[in-house]
């Protein structure tokens, strides 16, 4: 279905709800669950720029591209991707869940912009430890409120931007390098991908054999990529999913499992051995601040949030969903 300016206004079987969510001078923050029970390709033009933190596991094959012309290939979403605004993106992906975090930032300030090809395909992975461990935070204060959240959560933006400029700074520089005997950055995204699809139960032949490198080779040029093992790389990682997605109050079991383990015990185990603390000791230290609110600082809630669905519903009036078009 259509509007008078060619917009979609429906997608079938997916729907997208807004669990948490707070605005703010400089951004608006939400939370959000996606579901989709069949695979996709949606076009999305957003009109304000949109970072997006992929709380549990992204979308099974999600993969994505920007720009207008026929063709061209897609690359794998990484787990913190920028959509800027008035930019058509491509986006792709098979049936399941997916939570995210998202900080909106106002269009005045980055709906103007003029964004070159690198920037582009820098924004589909942002490969930043810096703003990875913000929007953690972030998603930390909308997940288990406190007093003093909202000064947090604005304190956050602001160097999220700050980090954002940093972080194409850096990217110029590493993209149009030809780097010998290092992997390059599609191939660094492929690695990630296939670890997060095969639960972290990654078999290093395949791969290999997938980028035309023997094992051994693949595993040197790891090393002499990121400094460290494949194995220690691929734990490290599972690790990181296991806080977020803990963090944002999933079962031990569906932890366990996303991240690689057949049982929620074997699971326990390891993290325990990593951190220091077992799975729901963890969740517990989010929990427990979940107690109150001063009134001037509360923030919706699933209650009051309204539910944007595609599909036989009508798409709620709100920049947070986006424009698809086709």
């Amino acid at each position: 279905m259509r509007d008078q300016d060619g917009l979609i206004t429906e997608l079938p079987d997916f729907s997208a709800r807004v669990i948490g969510e707070l605005s703010l001078p400089i951004a608006k923050i939400e939370m959000c669950e996606y579901r989709s029970s069949q695979a996709q390709t949606a076009f999305v033009r957003m009109p304000s720029c949109r970072l997006d933190f992929a709380l549990s596991p992204r979308f099974r094959g999600a993969r994505g591209r920007y720009g207008e012309e026929a063709g061209g290939s897609v690359q794998a979403i990484g787990e913190v991707v920028l959509i800027p605004a008035n930019q058509l993106f491509r986006a792709e992906w098979q049936p399941g869940i997916q939570r995210s975090i998202c900080c909106i930032f106002d269009r005045d300030e980055a709906g103007e912009l003029e964004w070159e090809s690198w920037e582009l395909e820098a924004s589909l992975d942002v490969r930043s430890p810096e703003i990875r461990d913000l929007m953690v935070r972030v998603a930390r204060e909308i997940s288990a409120p406190s007093f003093g959240s909202r000064l947090m959560v604005e304190t956050a933006c602001i160097q999220l931007k700050i980090e954002l400029e940093r972080y194409y700074g850096h990217c110029r520089p590493s993209l149009d390098e030809t780097r010998r005997g290092k992997l390059s950055t599609s191939q660094m995204r492929r690695i990630e991908e296939w670890i997060d699809e095969s639960r972290g139960n990654l078999g290093i032949s395949q791969l290999a054999a997938e980028f035309g490198f023997s094992a051994r080779h693949l595993a040197r040029l790891f090393r002499a990529t990121t400094g460290t093992t494949l194995s220690s790389f691929t734990a490290d990682r599972q690790l990181g999913r296991a806080k977020v997605m803990l963090a944002g109050r999933e079962r031990v079991k569906t932890v366990a499992w996303a991240c690689g383990f057949d049982t929620a015990a074997g699971f326990s185990i390891a993290f325990r051995r990593a951190t220091g603390l077992s799975p729901r000791d963890y969740k517990r230290q989010f929990e427990s601040r979940t107690t109150r609110l001063e009134p001037e600082h509360a923030l919706e809630t699933a209650e009051s949030a309204p539910v944007m669905r595609f599909g036989p519903h009508v798409l709620d009036q709100r920049d947070t969903a986006g424009m698809l078009l086709d």
